[in-house]
């Protein structure tokens, strides 16, 4: 973050801040993720993505608060080189960086869904297409410029929003959308109570374990105003939910006439259900260049974290670039892995590095091999519970598995040091 930027932080007030922070985490998941949750788990869906999202925000208080009182640094490497041991330190940097790549593949996806649904493009080659655009892109030049739209990306995302819902609720009713979705879709009406608690815990770790682990976002928390980090945290929270939930009205008034072949047919009813390509197009863009904004944050938490946006070694820049164009698209097209697939596959990572960074943050100890060890197999342990189709259930075994490890490791640590 540059030193602009950081000045503007602390002078302005909490609109900045929000925007800053609503910008960073406007990705694919927002848009596409949450209407996908709506038609699996029902109506209540969207507002548990919603509430787990806002409630993520607001568990990063703690953690910032207490990083601020204990530290001076204005970002979170060198407190990870004040607390880890230098293989330690390497691993987690390989862990974060992992971390990143789980979040492109997720942007990949979704502006692969946007090509198909509005160009009718297959996924596999608008993923590979988009990467192949991006890393080219990434290796002409800089696009620092480019962030210096958050602001203007945040107003218009809200903006179009607002414009397809006054749309789809003051031209069609609301009225006719609720007897279309009582008669076509009564499904989404149903709540299974059982189901609420876990899958709002599921989303909430994969989420906070997406916070706690980004560079970009700590060097927002760490250079904020002290005053203005408790209430602009609880600000940004309830902002952001309003994206998922207002994503979520948008698919309920594109399917009240009719079923759907899949999920990606609901997104093409969003795209096209103004009949005119001019307005279509014009929600491409607008929604592409959102996205982008996105990868291009990653790829500058790459280039922070690492001084590169790309591996030091050529091998490995072939063997990134494999994984992106050729490896990535096949499973795509052999697996038919959707959005909320790969949010749960990923989130199970996420969930089990929470316990690991939490101690890094909480603890002033000096955390050696076994912190990154216990990430690596609650992450497997849960991949496991996954394909053993425990669905998001996996998520929080994940987060259990690693949270009861990183608890023996600092007890058996206390009683050494006692």
């Amino acid at each position: 973050m540059s030193t602009f930027t950081a000045t503007r932080i602390n002078t302005l007030g909490y609109g900045l801040f929000t925007i800053l922070l609503i910008s960073r985490w406007t990705t694919g998941n927002a848009f596409f993720t949450v209407p996908e949750s709506l038609l699996q788990f029902g109506f209540t869906g969207g507002l548990v993505f919603a509430f787990a999202g806002c409630l993520a925000f607001l568990a990063m208080i703690p953690f910032s608060k207490k990083l601020r009182n204990e530290s001076k640094n204005q970002e979170l490497l060198p407190v990870l080189e004040q607390r880890l041991s230098d293989s330690a330190l390497v691993w987690t940097k390989r862990m974060m960086s992992l971390g990143i790549y789980f979040g492109m593949i997720s942007i990949g996806l979704a502006v692969s869904v946007l090509l198909n649904a509005v160009f009718y493009i297959p996924f596999q080659i608008g993923f590979a297409v988009f990467f192949i655009c991006g890393w080219f892109i990434v290796f002409l030049g800089n696009l620092e410029w480019f962030t210096k739209f958050n602001v203007m990306k945040v107003g218009l995302l809200l903006l179009v929003m607002v414009m397809i819902l006054i749309h789809s609720y003051l031209f069609e009713g609301t009225e006719p959308v609720y007897n279309g979705i009582r008669l076509y879709h009564p499904y989404l009406f149903f709540i299974e109570n059982d189901r609420i608690l876990p899958l709002l815990a599921s989303v909430w770790l994969i989420m906070l374990g997406n916070m706690i682990m980004d560079v970009k976002m700590w060097g927002v928390l760490l250079k904020a105003n002290r005053d203005k980090l408790h209430r602009g945290l609880w600000v940004t929270g309830l902002v952001w939910s309003t994206i998922p939930f207002g994503f979520s009205m948008i698919v309920l008034a594109s399917i009240y006439q009719g079923g759907f072949d899949s999920i990606y047919t609901v997104f093409e009813k969003m795209f096209h259900r103004y009949e005119s390509w001019p307005i279509s197009i014009v929600l491409f863009c607008v929604f592409f260049i959102i996205l982008f904004d996105t990868f291009w944050t990653q790829v500058r938490s790459l280039q922070a974290l690492n001084g590169s946006p790309f591996p030091k070694k050529p091998a490995l820049i072939v063997l990134l670039l494999a994984i992106f164009i050729i490896v990535l698209p096949a499973i795509i097209y052999f697996q038919s892995i959707t959005l909320l697939e790969l949010f749960f596959i990923t989130g199970v990572f996420f969930a089990a590095a929470i316990p690991f960074f939490g101690a890094l943050i909480w603890k002033k100890l000096k955390i050696g091999m076994e912190g990154p060890l216990v990430v690596g197999c609650a992450t497997i342990i849960g991949w496991i519970c996954y394909w053993l189709r425990l669905d998001y259930i996996s998520v929080i075994i994940a987060s259990l598995f690693s949270a009861g490890l990183i608890a023996g490791i600092l007890y058996f640590r206390r009683k050494q040091l006692s």
